[in-house]
């Protein structure tokens, strides 16, 4: 439902048009961990998910430390989102 708000409305018409508002489109923190942020509205195979985010590692994770004492990781760490398909990033040693 769209609502507009006009300057000359009763400031209780107001305050019963944000309280409609502010139910059916909740505040939530922009920044918040990947490991909160739950996905309400996405159905796969008739469940619902209990996050939005997928964390996979790719490569061989094992540290190996070189001659010159520094230590590497071979491994590429993904973090893909199943809200939009096409948002993903990408961790290599960092």
């Amino acid at each position: 439902m769209d609502y507009e708000l006009k300057e000359d409305e009763e400031p209780e018409v107001k305050e019963s048009i944000m309280e409609i508002i502010k139910k059916n489109d909740p505040f939530e923190l922009r920044l918040k961990p990947i490991s909160v942020d739950k996905c309400r509205d996405l159905l796969i195979l008739d469940k619902h998910l209990p996050t939005s985010w997928i964390l996979k590692t790719y490569g061989d994770d094992i540290e190996t430390c070189d001659l010159a004492g520094t230590f590497q990781n071979d491994s590429v760490i993904l973090v893909k989102s199943l809200i939009c398909p096409v948002a993903f990033t990408t961790f290599h040693n960092g």
